[in-house]
């Protein structure tokens, strides 16, 4: 499946010849010194974000650094010159007239170049993590690897219990945890070390902290470490893997926007990888036809726009089971907030399911649903703050997502509250499920 996910980057075939003329521009740069004869170039390649593949040429003559990046997909090159201090490298990113778009601080080590990067105005950052290359050897690196998404089973303490677990941005993690004999999920959040140590947070619905996860994913997939509860009680947990999704990823930055889109995929079920390609896709389609209204020609590039558009999605498995995959595909953007949406997926028919495949959509089972919410909603402390209750009589709460102890039912996004979620338990739904779905009730 990830061959499929390359293919979706672009189809590029490299041989070395080509590449050497791709990068023919990268390789002229010792001639932008006094003295090219006496310059050392080396060549980087790496991520920006996580997600961007670019390749740095970066030269020195024993006194000033030059450089050049170029970002893979679009080919857009920026032009780099600084100066070293100690062990930190300090670099302004100039556009094609000479200006400064964007400064960069970083540390240059045998084989590496670690850095921070600003935009002139201090509103945009991003991180770079590139490796050493040779030029003959530079291929279009792939942005689904080391992103995973991990289901397990286990015990939480001395409850059975599942855990989805996944990384698919950065050193970032997010998942969910059932609990068994329990309506309601809970949801994890932390961070995947540079150690490949893992620390976990374990919220409830209403954001408050249940406990924390400290662990290790060993080389057999078993995720082991120890849990401790909010009032301090601690016992070991080791959870066993049973299923992996693989990652596929679409990216494109050039110098006025970028966007990306990190979503999973099964080896074993193409109708679903369908499926959540043509959705992305629609999510890809609305962004870049904003972000093309930012696209500058040469000689037009004016620092102020320098990563003006951005644009990132990703999706967010929630419940997996051997019928039912179900989750959210979330996106955000620079112009206009954010993108929520909920999907199920059956997969012994192979289709995705809509709410009318699931209950019934009339007025009597709208208001059911939105007057248990609304009474679920009641224990969050912001709840009858005048904005909260004027947005929340507006919501239909209509996108559904299948969850193991029920159906959850979600609002749009706000920009202040997020998106509001609570889950109505498969006995309370039963009046209203067509045919007692077969899917969720056996």
């Amino acid at each position: 499946m990830r061959t499929f996910g390359r293919i979706v980057v672009g189809l590029l075939i490299f041989v070395p010849s080509l590449v050497l003329a791709q990068f023919q521009e990268l390789q002229s740069l010792s001639m932008s010194f006094d003295n090219p004869s006496e310059v050392q170039v080396k060549y980087y390649q790496g991520f920006v974000n996580d997600v961007h593949d670019v390749v740095l040429a970066l030269g020195f003559d024993g006194e000033v650094y030059k450089g050049m990046v170029r970002y893979q997909r679009s080919g857009e090159i920026l032009y780099l010159k600084g100066r070293r201090e100690h062990k930190q490298l300090y670099l302004e990113e100039l556009n094609d007239k000479g200006e400064t778009c964007a400064l960069i601080s970083g540390k240059l080590s045998i084989g590496h170049f670690e850095a921070d990067w600003e935009n002139i105005d201090k509103t945009v950052s991003s991180h770079w993590k590139l490796k050493e290359t040779k030029l003959n050897t530079i291929d279009n690196q792939y942005c689904g690897e080391d992103k995973w998404i991990y289901c397990y089973k286990g015990k939480l303490g001395t409850i059975s219990a599942q855990i989805i677990l996944q990384k698919t941005n950065a050193n970032s993690l997010v998942g969910t945890v059932y609990t068994e004999g329990k309506q309601d999920n809970l949801h994890l959040i932390g961070e995947y070390r540079k150690d490949k140590s893992i620390h976990l947070v374990i919220r409830d619905d209403n954001r408050q902290n249940i406990g924390t996860i400290e662990g290790r994913i060993e080389n057999a997939g078993t995720f082991q470490g120890t849990f401790q509860e909010a009032d301090g009680r601690a016992a070991t947990m080791k959870w066993d893997l049973e299923k992996t999704f693989p990652i596929s990823c679409i990216e494109y930055a050039d110098f006025a926007s970028s966007f990306s889109a990190v979503y999973p995929a099964l080896d074993d079920n193409r109708a679903f990888n369908d499926y959540i390609y043509k959705e992305v896709k629609k999510w890809m389609t609305q962004t870049r036809q904003e972000t093309l209204k930012s696209l500058v020609k040469s000689g037009e590039q004016h620092p102020k726009d320098r990563f003006s558009k951005q644009a990132h999605a990703w999706v967010e498995i929630t419940h997996v089971s051997e019928n039912i995959v179900s989750g959210y595909l979330v996106g955000n953007n620079t112009w206009e907030g954010n993108y929520f949406k909920t999907f199920n997926f059956d997969l012994e028919l192979n289709t995705s399911l809509v709410n009318n495949d699931l209950f019934e959509t009339s007025p009597v089972f709208q208001t059911f649903v939105k007057e248990t919410i609304t009474e679920r909603l009641k224990q969050l402390p912001y709840y009858k703050e005048p904005e909260f209750q004027g947005w929340l009589g507006q919501q239909k709460f209509d996108q559904a997502v299948i969850k193991q102890g029920g159906i959850e039912f979600c609002s749009e996004h706000h920009a202040s509250y997020g998106v509001q979620k609570a889950t109505i338990s498969y006995q309370a739904l039963k009046p209203y499920l067509k045919n007692v779905h077969r899917l969720v009730l056996r």
